[in-house]
């Protein structure tokens, strides 16, 4: 996880001290890395950075244990749509499967002709 140290611009705005960001989506990451206005916080040091943004800017930062960053999130919610619609499949694949059972039981209707029967209109 990398988090801002030091405010900076981007061609999407101003980045606020303490945001957590992606490195793709900052241009010249590896020159803000290596001028320490962003820093990567592991499980490892974030006791430190954590105390440190809590004095310095009043900001408290996600554990890195527990955050997910983008490409996790969208697994994880992927994995939840296709739990969540598991259940709709099958009830639709039990009811495919009886149906054609049913419609093949039906008896063919007898329909009876239908007499039509013209009327002569007059316009006056």
């Amino acid at each position: 996880m990398f988090v801002v140290r030091r405010a900076f611009r981007t061609k999407g705005g101003p980045v606020s001290a303490g945001s957590v960001v992606e490195p793709a989506d900052v241009q010249n990451f590896k020159y803000r890395i290596g001028e320490k206005h962003i820093v990567e916080v592991t499980e490892h040091n974030y006791k430190r950075y954590a105390s440190f943004f809590k004095e310095r800017f009043g900001v408290d930062i996600p554990d890195p244990a527990t955050f997910l960053n983008k490409e996790q999130l969208a697994t994880k919610e992927a994995e939840a749509k296709a739990a969540a619609e598991a259940p709709a499949k099958e009830a639709e694949a039990k009811a495919a499967a009886e149906a054609p059972a049913k419609e093949t039981q039906k008896e063919p209707e007898k329909i009876a002709p239908v007499k039509t029967v013209a009327k002569a209109v007059s316009t006056k």
